[in-house]
C-alpha cells in the first residue's frame, strides 16, 4: 500500500495550517483555498488502513478507513463558498490535520463547555474546577447564569480560569443552553451541568474517539454518582442507556430517542457545525427540551460513539415535582410524534413514541396530576391518531394503527378493576377511535406485511440474537390482529412458514389466538390450517368477539 512520504506528510501539515489560519482571517477567497488544498491532497493516496479495532474504550460503528481518509475526502465535496459550511470546513481540516500531527498546536480544536445554571451556587465551583483541571489544551468555559437568586454569578465571577460569563433575567434553562452555543466560540461542544464533574482526561478522551469513528457527531459516556444515591434511583430525566442495550443510540439513535433517555445531558459532546444543523433547543418547554432535542439530532443523521467507562461524576437530582416532570416527558413525546405524523418512512417509531407517551400519562394520574391536564393531553391524542396518515402516502398506517391497538389493550389489561377509575374512560375513547379508524383502512402495504414477518434467515429460535426473538415475537402478534382484515388463507400460510422456519419458537399461544380469531370470523380454511398445524390451548389477547366480528363486516 502506497503511503505519505515524509516530504508530503510536512508539506500537508504546512498548507493545511495555513489554509486554517487564512479561513479565520477571510484573507481569501475560499474558492482559493479550495483550489490550494486540492493541490496538497493530489499526492495523498486516497484509501488507508481501517481504524483500529482493538480499542475496546471507543463503542461504535466504524467506516472502515482511516480519519485522514475521511476527513480529506469531506473537505473534497464540500462547498467551501456557503458560509453556513465554513465551521464544517473548519472541523474536517482540523482532524485531517491532527490525523497528521497530533501535536502541532494549529491542529488542536477549541473545545466550549457550556453550562447552564440557575441557583447553582453551591455546585458550580466544583464543576468549573473539574473544567479548569482538563488535559485537554485548548479549552473555554461559558456559563450562562439564567436568573439565579442565591449570588451564582458573583461566584462563578471569583473563579479563575478561561470563564466567559452571561446573566440572563429569565430562568429558562432552553434559553439558556441556546445563548451559550451562540456565544461560544468552540469547534466542540461539551454539556455540562451545575454540580456535575468532568475526570481530568474527559474532554481528550472523547475528542480521541473521532479517530475511530471519523464520521461520529456524538460522543458520550456512562456516568457515575458523585454521592451515595444510586443512579438507578435518579429521575427520569437523568437515565440513560445501557451501552449493551438492544435499543442503545449506538445502533438506531431514533429508537432509542423514542424509547428512553439515551445520554445523560453532562456526558455529551458533539461538533459545533452539527448543532448548528440541529438547531436551538425549544424555548417554550420548561421542561423535556433535552428529550426533545436528542430526538432533533437523531432526526438529522446523527451517528454516535461512546466510550466504555465513565467520565462525568454526576450530582443525583431528586425531582421536585415529579409530576411535572412526567407532564413535561408526556408533553415532549407527543411533539415529537407530531413531527413524524407525515412520515411515513417513520411511522414504526410513532409507536414507541405514544406508548411511551401512553404510559407516563397513566403515571401522571398516580401522581396527582390535575384531572383538566390529563384530559387536555388525552385530546392531544385523540387528534394526533385521527390526523396520522391523511397526507399523500399513508404507507405502514395499518401496521402503525394496529400497533397502536395492540398497546392499548394491554394497557387496559394492566389497568385495576376499578370501574371508577377515570383513566378507563379515557382508555375506551381512545380504543373506540383506533377501532373506527382500522375499519377504514381498506388496503394492506408492503410496509405492513414488512413489519408483520421481519426479514430473518430461517435458524432454530434459538439461534436468533435476543432483538431478532423480541421482532419475531411482535411480528406474530402483529398477524394476529391482521386476521381481522381479511386474506386469512394467505396470513396463515405465512404462520405456517414461520413455524418451519423456526423451530423451537416458544410463542405457540399466538398462533393459538390466530385460530380463535378465524373461528370467530368463520373462515374455514383459514381455521382448519390452524387447527390442523398451529392449535394451542385458549387466547386471552383480544377477547372482543363481537368487535372482532363488527371489524370483518366493515372491512
Amino acid at each position: 500500500m502506497k503511503t505519505i512520504s515524509n516530504i508530503d506528510r510536512l508539506d500537508l501539515v504546512t498548507g493545511f495550517r495555513d489554509i486554517i489560519a487564512k479561513l479565520a482571517v477571510d484573507s481569501e477567497r475560499p474558492w482559493k483555498l479550495k483550489r490550494r488544498f486540492s493541490e496538497l491532497i493530489g499526492r495523498l493516496p486516497m484509501h488507508g488502513t481501517a481504524p483500529s479495532t482493538s480499542n475496546e474504550e471507543v463503542l461504535g460503528e466504524r467506516i472502515g478507513i482511516d480519519a485522514l481518509t475521511y476527513h480529506v475526502d469531506c473537505l473534497t465535496h464540500l462547498d467551501w463558498e456557503d458560509p453556513a459550511a465554513r465551521q464544517k470546513v473548519r472541523f474536517h481540516l482540523l482532524l485531517a490535520g491532527s490525523a497528521l500531527d497530533r501535536v502541532e498546536p494549529s491542529f488542536v480544536p477549541l473545545v466550549s463547555i457550556v453550562i447552564a445554571v440557575t441557583n447553582g451556587r453551591e455546585g458550580i465551583p466544583s464543576t468549573i474546577d473539574s473544567c479548569v483541571r482538563q488535559s485537554h489544551p485548548s479549552l473555554e468555559i461559558v456559563v450562562v447564569d439564567a436568573g439565579s437568586m442565591d449570588g451564582t454569578s458573583g461566584v462563578v465571577a471569583s473563579l479563575p480560569g478561561p470563564i466567559h460569563l452571561i446573566r440572563l433575567e429569565d430562568p429558562n434553562i432552553a434559553a439558556a443552553r441556546n445563548r451559550g452555543i451562540r456565544e461560544a466560540n468552540g469547534d466542540f461542544i461539551h454539556f455540562l451541568e451545575a454540580g456535575d464533574e468532568l475526570v481530568p482526561t474527559a474532554i481528550a478522551d472523547k475528542l480521541g474517539s473521532w479517530g475511530e469513528c471519523p464520521d461520529a457527531r456524538l460522543c458520550y459516556t456512562p456516568q457515575s454518582s458523585k454521592g451515595s444515591v444510586s443512579l438507578d434511583v435518579v429521575p427520569f430525566r437523568q437515565r440513560q442507556e445501557d451501552l449493551g442495550d438492544v435499543r442503545s443510540p449506538l445502533g438506531d439513535a431514533i429508537l432509542s430517542a423514542c424509547s428512553r433517555f439515551p445520554f445523560a445531558y453532562s456526558t455529551v459532546l458533539t461538533p459545533r457545525w452539527y448543532l448548528d444543523l440541529v438547531g436551538p433547543f425549544d424555548e417554550e418547554m420548561r421542561g423535556g427540551e433535552e428529550a426533545r432535542y436528542w430526538f432533533r439530532m437523531a432526526r438529522n443523521g446523527l451517528k454516535v460513539s461512546a466510550l466504555r467507562t465513565a467520565k462525568t461524576m454526576c450530582t443525583p437530582r431528586e425531582s421536585a415535582d415529579l409530576g411535572e416532570e412526567i407532564v413535561a416527558a408526556i408533553d415532549a413525546d407527543l411533539k415529537n410524534a407530531n413531527d413524524l405524523a407525515c412520515e411515513p418512512r417513520l411511522y414504526r417509531y410513532v409507536v414507541s413514541l405514544l406508548a411511551r407517551a401512553t404510559w407516563l400519562l397513566d403515571k401522571a394520574f398516580d401522581e396527582n396530576v390535575s384531572q383538566e391536564r390529563i384530559e387536555a393531553f388525552h385530546r392531544r391524542f385523540l387528534d394526533l391518531e385521527s390526523t396520522i396518515g391523511r397526507g399523500p402516502s399513508a404507507e405502514g398506517l395499518t401496521a402503525l394503527l394496529l400497533d397502536q391497538l395492540v398497546f392499548m389493550l394491554r394497557q387496559k389489561q394492566q389497568q385495576t378493576n376499578d370501574a371508577t377509575r377515570p383513566m378507563l374512560r379515557l382508555w375506551h375513547e381512545r380504543e373506540e377511535q383506533l377501532l373506527d379508524r382500522i375499519t377504514g383502512v381498506s388496503y394492506l402495504t408492503g410496509s405492513d406485511l414488512r413489519r408483520w414477518l421481519p426479514d430473518l434467515p430461517p435458524r432454530p429460535f434459538a439461534d436468533l440474537r435476543r432483538s431478532e426473538q423480541i421482532a419475531l415475537k411482535f411480528a406474530l402478534e402483529q398477524l394476529q390482529v391482521s386476521l381481522v382484515l381479511g386474506e386469512l388463507p394467505i396470513r396463515f400460510r405465512s404462520l405456517e412458514r414461520v413455524a418451519a422456519d423456526y423451530p423451537g419458537h416458544p410463542y405457540e399461544r399466538y398462533w393459538s389466538g390466530a385460530f380463535r380469531l378465524a373461528h370467530l370470523i368463520g373462515d374455514e380454511a383459514a381455521r382448519t390450517i390452524v387447527r390442523q398445524k398451529f392449535y394451542r390451548s385458549g387466547w386471552q389477547f383480544l377477547g372482543r368477539a363481537r368487535r372482532v366480528m363488527q371489524f370483518r363486516e366493515a372491512v
